[in-house]
């Protein structure tokens, strides 16, 4: 009897021989992915899949993440709400940073404008606190591309509840 790994290997085994030279960057791509969260780079699948790279600060933090084909929406471009996972991780990220060790926070409202087409090979989103309550958080963010134009603003809030 094939256990799940073994009819998983045979699936995987299946595709690569099918792939296109074209598909072998991108399946690449997920493996290194698959990689980074068991290893533990990332906290969650999502930042290991966007291959987040994060600077966190008193106030504020920056991610950034390559642009790659797996970012894409039937039109070729990055999706839209590949940008509000950047944007919504990044204020997340903070917004956690900043509440009590017993206390998460979770977004509540996310406002996007997106104002530029996104060009160039990274994305880099900058999120800071704008107000902090006891219980309510507002944090806005910008995301820019390579050459330091900004593709969308945001603003947010986050509830502060507990663990």
């Amino acid at each position: 009897m094939m256990t799940n790994k073994d009819l998983l290997l045979q699936k995987f085994s299946k595709m690569i021989d099918q792939t296109t030279d074209k598909d072998l960057p991108l399946i690449n791509t997920i493996v290194d992915s698959l990689e980074r969260q068991q290893n533990g780079t990332n906290r969650s699948y999502i930042e290991a899949f966007m291959n987040v790279e994060e600077q966190l600060e008193d106030d504020t933090v920056t991610i950034s993440i390559p642009i790659t084909p797996l970012l894409y929406n039937p039109l070729g471009i990055v999706h839209g709400g590949m940008i509000a996972t950047l944007i919504d991780t990044a204020m997340g990220t903070l917004s956690n940073k900043a509440t009590p060790i017993d206390k998460m926070a979770v977004t509540t409202q996310l406002n996007i404008h997106y104002l530029a087409a996104i060009k160039g090979n990274n994305l880099t989103c900058y999120a800071t606190i704008t107000h902090k309550g006891s219980r309510m958080m507002v944090l806005s963010a910008v995301v820019e591309r390579d050459d330091g134009k900004k593709v969308a603003i945001a603003s947010s809030n986050f509830f502060v509840v507990g663990k």
